[in-house]
């Protein structure tokens, strides 16, 4: 999986996103990773305020860093000083000093959060907030968070309705869209990528479901391109039933992928720490090819 050595001077560090925890400092050890980011908590809202927290079989090593992801339909219904105590109260800022919040904010949601943001600041040593690449773009529309840094997701940038798109989660050609007012923005950047697959299933020119794991039956597929399908017998796959004529699209990241990216990014971002989404993908990846992407942006 890993190379033992280590000379990239941009650390490496990896999202952990399930929703139990149970990694042992071995393997952490082997990937040489700098911080390993732990979703601890996962909070929306439905009908009432949801809240999933992550199990802990093992305990977070010491280089953990807790990220609590919320999502925008939270902040649309207030929620701020509740939102606050939760998390103060399941991540104790005696033991974790740093601290990054992991949400899409709107136009509408912006001050709600902000003013979250800010509570937290005084609270958590340092604290982070993930950027999307619209929030660079209209940087002076959407607002920038008060937080100690960013940390800009550079995947999952198109519509996952356009069908037309090859590559859901690295579509490169609309993130160059959004290059634009870097060189203002007045946050420092630190850099998330991509290292999983999934499938979109496509029925009657709609994405209806995104499965997660990208192994198919190829008995009941017709291969339509190198990685799409049509389904020419309806089956279960993951629980989803599959019809015919159903489309399955195959969204995965290879290495020269990873490359492109960082190498159209290198002259706009200098990010201190990569950080790959996710731990449990990164056994499809050596060492190496991870180094040579941090590398890029020595």
């Amino acid at each position: 999986m890993f190379s033992s050595d280590k000379s990239s001077s941009v650390d490496i560090s990896f999202y952990h996103w399930k929703n139990s925890y149970q990694l042992d400092n071995t393997q952490l050890k082997q990937a040489h990773a700098k911080h390993i980011y732990i979703k601890f908590l996962d909070i929306a809202y439905s009908d009432k305020l949801e809240v999933i927290a992550t199990r802990f079989i093992k305990p977070a090593p010491a280089n953990a860093i807790p990220v609590v992801y919320i999502d925008n339909q939270v902040l649309k219904h207030g929620l701020v000083d509740k939102l606050y105590h939760l998390i103060k109260q399941k991540i104790n800022p005696a033991k974790y000093t740093q601290l990054q919040l992991d949400c899409d904010w709107s136009l509408m949601t912006k001050t709600r959060y902000f003013t979250l943001l800010r509570r937290l600041k005084r609270d958590y040593g340092e604290l982070s907030a993930t950027i999307r690449l619209h929030q660079i773009k209209y940087f002076k529309k959407t607002g920038v968070p008060p937080v100690s840094k960013g940390v800009l997701m550079y995947y999952n940038m198109s519509n996952i309705q356009d069908i037309t798109i090859k590559n859901y989660i690295l579509d490169v050609d609309t993130a160059k869209k959004y290059h634009v007012n870097f060189e203002q923005y007045p946050l420092p950047l630190d850099l998330a990528l991509p290292l999983y697959s999934q499938v979109r299933v496509i029925r009657q020119h709609k994405v209806v479901t995104v499965l997660s794991d990208k192994i198919l039956d190829q008995s009941q597929l017709k291969p339509l391109t190198d990685n799409k399908f049509e389904v020419i017998q309806a089956h279960y796959l993951q629980s989803n039933y599959l019809y015919k004529n159903d489309i399955l699209v195959i969204d995965q990241v290879t290495q020269d992928d990873l490359l492109t990216a960082a190498k159209g990014l290198r002259l706009l971002i200098q990010p201190k720490e990569i950080i790959f989404y996710d731990f449990n993908h990164a056994k499809n990846f050596t060492y190496e090819t991870l180094e040579s992407i941090a590398h890029l942006f020595n």
